[in-house]
């Protein structure tokens, strides 16, 4: 049922019986089956394993495994409240971070972005965020860390299926613009973007290309946007 509509209610199979897949937005588990929970198009991430159901949706319902782009919105002694555009705020712990510690730990403050993962989703539960990686092992002071406080840089927020594009191993917007800029960017699964690069002026220019590129379909066309706006 790859690329295929499907309505709420629908089962969604995979293409082989025994291999694992990882279920993400609009995918629910029911039993033996797996359906769908609103209307949309199926996809697979093969690299991922991820199975998902794309549509126009804005707005954001939390699935274990997203990465997210969430604000601190309060402090409390051992954890944070985060904002990540869902119903209701994240559960941020405070040693949900490589290598801290109670001695040793990030110290943020409200109106913080951090880049973070959920670790749990579910609809009787506030959602949990974690910063800590399954598979990058950085400690967070050395500022190597995958997830973290994004310092610096400009965020904006786009659709979720533009975050979900950008996030693909083909993204040819991305992949353009690093052939003649250096860049740092952070994709939420939130619908929220964060870029940053050696100028403020260049970290706007590569926002605009992004932006201007969602209604865009012709690659050579988005190229040719590129080097128009650099070249200013």
């Amino acid at each position: 049922m790859i690329d295929l509509l499907v309505f709420p209610g629908d089962v969604v199979t995979t293409s082989k019986k025994n291999e694992k897949t990882r279920i993400s937005s609009g995918l629910i588990q029911n039993g033996d089956n797996i359906q769908s929970s609103k209307v949309g198009f199926v996809r697979k991430d093969l690299r991922k394993k991820c199975l998902w159901i794309d549509n126009h949706q804005n707005r954001y319902i939390p699935s274990v495994e997203d990465t997210v782009i969430g604000v601190i919105t309060e402090r409390h002694s051992f954890q944070y409240k985060i904002n990540i555009g869902a119903p209701r705020d994240a559960i941020l712990d405070a040693l949900s971070f490589e290598g801290a510690t109670k001695r040793n730990k990030p110290n943020l403050q409200v109106g913080d972005l951090v880049y973070c993962r959920v670790v749990v989703a579910n609809k009787h539960m506030e959602p949990e965020v974690s910063c800590i990686s399954l598979h990058f092992k950085k400690e967070w002071m050395t500022g190597e860390a995958l997830f973290t406080r994004l310092e610096d840089g400009y965020v904006f927020e786009c659709s979720l299926e533009f975050a979900r594009k950008l996030l693909s191993d083909d993204c040819f917007i991305l992949n353009c613009l690093g052939k003649y800029i250096p860049f740092e960017i952070a994709i939420g699964l939130n619908g929220r973007i964060w870029v940053k690069s050696s100028r403020i002026v260049l970290t706007i220019v590569i926002t605009n290309c992004l932006l201007n590129s969602q209604h865009i379909n012709n690659n050579k066309r988005m190229e040719q946007m590129v080097r128009i706006l650099l070249d200013r």
